[in-house]
Order: structure tokens, then C-alpha cells, then sequence
């Protein structure tokens, strides 16, 4: 789950939703 999430995050929303990106990021930080 976190490494989808974390390939979600770099492939979508990278320009569209840029306060939902930073919230996977962290999300990604906290999982790596």
C-alpha cells in the first residue's frame, strides 16, 4: 500500500493538487 501510494503521488496530482501532494509526500517520508 505505502509503495503505491508513494508512486501514486510522484505520477498524479503533481501539478493539480499541490497541497494533496505534499500530504502523500509526508506520507511517503513517513512510510520510507
Amino acid at each position: 500500500m505505502p509503495l503505491k501510494a508513494r508512486f501514486y503521488a510522484i505520477t498524479d496530482g503533481k501539478d493539480d493538487k499541490a497541497g494533496d501532494v505534499r500530504a502523500e509526500v509526508i506520507f511517503a517520508a513517513f512510510y520510507e
